[in-house]
């Protein structure tokens, strides 16, 4: 099926944005490049924001993805995520300043977050019954783990630029997080991972 103005408008902005940064890109640039005029783009959307709004919104996702029950599983999820960060760099680049462009991101964001929060919160349960991870040493240790996985998935890219290493894998620091709770069995099970083998 041939994309509507509105979907290639969107492929473009993307695309656009990814390459130089959601600030660099202007409705003008974006118009431009789908050889269409600024007033024929505005008819679909009046502003960037609208832009972001439809990109964030529209984006193939699971509501209810389901649990790792195992490592590789989890190594999976961590794949996952990695390519997230790469294919929507201009979201993470601008994760912040996404917060103060509308109501409607901020709640996009807090679903998100939501979502992948129960995800590995209930990840985490199976696989300490799995014997994969041991208890949790202090009350909470679980839930602060989670959040330092996401907030380094919502960072990645300007740590990987901070720290001028490009080519580090997120799911490698996700294991690197992961790695002090994991059993005798479960460190056993990932030195499986070829990636992993050499730690």
């Amino acid at each position: 099926m041939k994309p509507s103005i509105r979907q290639k408008i969107l492929e473009t902005s993307k695309k656009l944005f990814n390459e130089k940064g959601f600030n660099n890109v202007s409705i003008q640039e974006i118009a431009s490049a789908l050889g269409i005029s600024k007033g024929n783009l505005t008819y679909y959307f009046r502003k960037k924001e609208e832009i972001i709004e439809a990109i964030v919104k529209e984006c193939p996702r699971c509501d209810n993805p389901k649990a790792p029950d195992n490592l590789e599983d989890l190594d999976q999820y961590f794949h996952f995520m990695h390519n997230v960060i790469q294919e929507n760099a201009f979201y993470f680049w601008h994760y912040a300043q996404m917060l103060q462009l509308s109501t409607t991101l901020k709640d996009e964001q807090r679903k998100v977050y939501e979502i992948h929060r129960k995800t590995l919160s209930l990840s985490f349960h199976l696989l300490f019954e799995a014997g994969l991870i041991r208890d949790e040493a202090f009350p909470k240790e679980y839930e602060r783990l989670i959040d330092a996985l996401y907030q380094s998935i919502i960072y990645w890219l300007p740590f990987c630029e901070l720290r001028k290493e490009q080519n580090v894998s997120f799911q490698t620091h996700a294991w690197s997080i992961m790695h002090n709770i994991l059993t005798k069995q479960g460190r056993e099970r990932l030195e499986n991972f070829t990636e992993y083998s050499h730690w």
